[in-house]
């Protein structure tokens, strides 16, 4: 039930859904346009129905007209928020067909092709508007959006400046340049302009209205306090949102806390737990870790530079078995019946990371693989995402990492007998890719290459490519179901599998082909934000017979002499070929705790033909 208290409107009976007694239809009219700005607009609806069954004067036809307008207009509006932005143009259709030229038809099909991701239409549209009425802010807002969205921030800076247009400096402008500098990763600079904005259109306004909560014209004390009633999460019925009640003070005041809390800066706390299958000594793993990360804006040129600092541990288990088991390590193919078992199943360290963030246009970083490790390496990275056209993005990433498949792979180790240090491989390379928008979702296409290098491990590369889509299957403001499907491949040209000397212990197929299909569900309820989500799929893998001492001759023809007498031995590492399900599970979840704190908890369970691994984290993080 709904009650509405109106200034020099006598209303008699009472408000229930649509049930309204009312004298008079011009009262009805303004009764419904009131209702329409209350957010009422299934009510205001019915109001307007009951309206035009009654003998109305011209100007009440005209006036009834409009109305029509701006409800068809708001149900548009809200059917494009949803993503359903074929249903919001039925809803906008009889506008269009009535008066083509409508002003506020032609702005509400603009951000139709905006919903669409189509924003040259949207940026067409709008500024044919300009065209008539170069004072209309709302056209002007929606051209610098569309020209935000098509990456073209000239002219949404030509846009955002035309003074002699707006009538001089004034909050819009000024809102509109803080729009253009928070698309460019320059929050710092953004929330400048915000509160210059604010400030100013408090003064243009005379008035408090700038910082009011919106609270219905008429409303007591009572009516506009906090529901005691209201569980923690449910929405509520009442109109004071502390939020202003001037639609413009209202998106600065939004957008400025948004740019407030991207300047603040960031400390996180994250221990991780991560486990992987194998055999104990060889290519099983486990892992103990804390993240502690940090960021902090940088003034004048945007973006945030981010600082990381991660302690590790690890460990593969001891090694064990028999005879052949133990052959499978180091030299011990070579040490005939008195093979060793190795001591060094652990290592630890602290990994390094300095970065730079902008937006999602620009990230670089440096850093280093644990220091502490039996060898530790530079690493850096660097991901480059112009917007080229409206409808097409490009993703250019160069990295170079630890392949942490394994102890041997990531930290290397030292061979019991012959004291050397194998392994502490890195994966140097790039990849290229295509996204483009499909309605409401996204698709991509990508491939890349890469070198991988260790210590006294022979060397390899790798190629690959992939595609694939995702689409937002059911969407609302609170709440998002996305599937999707990817195809995967990629293939080494030497498998490195083994963890004899001169081998990397690392997964390196020299085929791999993956259909994959992930749903994710995304929702917020109050002060928790959580994600469910699960990927299910087919992958066929291929590893060719590779040598057991891939990087040293010598050692090769050797272990070929000692097979011919020990039929334990095997101078090559036998040829697999495995297909089978694919598939993982994911739950993240993120607690408000106070405006500054949140918690987080991440758990993830993944499983393939050759392994699974589990990962565990809690997170918190604070602004400040």
């Amino acid at each position: 039930q709904r009650s509405l208290s109106l200034t020099g409107i006598v209303m008699t009976g009472s408000l229930t859904g649509a049930n309204l007694r009312v004298d008079g239809a011009s009262a009805r009219i303004a009764i419904a346009g009131a209702l329409l700005a209350a957010g009422a607009d299934t009510e205001a609806g019915s109001l307007a129905d009951q309206v035009s069954q009654s003998v109305l004067s011209p100007d009440q036809r005209r006036d009834l007209a409009s109305l029509r307008t701006g409800i068809a207009i708001r149900g548009s509006d809200r059917l494009n928020e949803s993503g359903a932005q074929a249903q919001a143009f039925e809803k906008l259709r009889p506008v269009l067909a009535q008066d083509p030229d409508n002003t506020d038809g032609q702005l509400a099909m603009a951000r139709l092709y905006q919903g669409a991701r189509q924003p040259a239409e949207a940026l067409r549209l709008a500024q044919n508007v300009l065209s008539r009425d170069p004072r209309n802010f709302a056209a002007r807002q929606g051209a610098v959006e569309a020209a935000l969205a098509m990456g073209d921030r000239a002219t949404a800076r030509i846009l955002a400046t035309d003074t002699q247009a707006l009538g001089g400096t004034d909050s819009r402008m000024l809102y509109m340049q803080a729009r253009i500098a928070s698309s460019g990763g320059d929050s710092t600079g953004a929330e400048r302009l915000l509160q210059q904005a604010l400030a100013l259109r408090r003064s243009e306004l005379g008035t408090d209205a700038a910082t009011q909560d919106a609270a219905a014209p008429g409303a007591s004390t009572a009516s506009a306090a906090a529901n005691p009633f209201q569980r923690p999460g449910e929405a509520g019925l009442s109109v004071s949102s502390g939020l202003p009640r001037d639609p413009l003070s209202r998106q600065i005041v939004q957008d400025l806390a948004a740019a407030s809390a991207a300047n603040a800066p960031t400390l996180a706390f994250a221990p991780i737990v991560h486990t992987r299958s194998g055999s104990a000594g060889l290519d099983q793993l486990s892992e103990v870790a804390t993240t502690i990360e940090g960021a902090v804006p940088t003034p004048g040129i945007g973006g945030q530079l981010t600082a990381k600092v991660e302690p590790v541990l690890i460990n593969s288990g001891q090694l064990g078995g028999g005879v052949q088991t133990l052959y499978k390590f180091g030299i011990n193919p070579l040490l005939g019946t008195a093979p060793v078992t190795p001591k060094n199943v652990t290592a630890n360290g602290v990994g390094l990371d300095l970065g730079y963030v902008l937006g999602d246009t620009l990230k670089v970083s440096a850093g280093t693989t644990p220091l502490g490790f039996h060898t530790s390496n530079i690493t850096a990275g660097f991901e480059f995402a112009p917007q080229l056209a409206d409808y097409l993005r490009l993703r250019i990433t160069g990295n170079r990492h630890a392949v942490t498949d394994s102890l041997l792979s990531w930290a290397g180790l030292t061979d019991p007998v012959s004291r050397t240090t194998w392994g502490s491989v890195v994966s140097t390379g790039g990849r290229g890719q295509i996204e483009v928008p499909i309605g409401a979702g996204s698709a991509y296409l990508g491939g890349g290459y890469a070198v991988l290098t260790g210590q006294n491990v022979a060397p390899n590369n790798r190629t690959e490519a992939g595609a694939g889509f995702s689409y937002p299957v059911i969407k609302s403001p609170d709440a998002t179901l996305t599937a999707g499907m990817d195809l995967v491949y990629f293939g080494f040209a030497n498998n490195q599998r083994a963890f004899t000397l001169g081998n990397g212990g690392y997964f390196s197929p020299q085929s791999y082909g993956a259909l994959n299909i992930p749903v994710d569900y995304r929702a917020k309820s109050g002060r928790l934000t959580y994600r469910v989500g699960t990927t299910v799929g087919y992958a066929s893998f291929r590893e060719n017979e590779s040598p057991v001492f891939p990087r040293n001759p010598d050692l090769q023809s050797q272990l070929a002499t000692a097979a011919l007498t020990n039929t334990l031995l095997s101078t090559h590492n036998p040829a697999l070929t495995r297909n089978g399900f694919v598939g993982g599970v994911r739950v993240d979840l993120a607690y408000q705790l106070t405006e500054a704190l949140s918690l987080g908890i991440g758990l993830r369970y993944d499983q393939a033909p050759q392994f699974d691994e589990t990962n565990a984290m809690v997170r918190l993080s604070g602004k400040f």
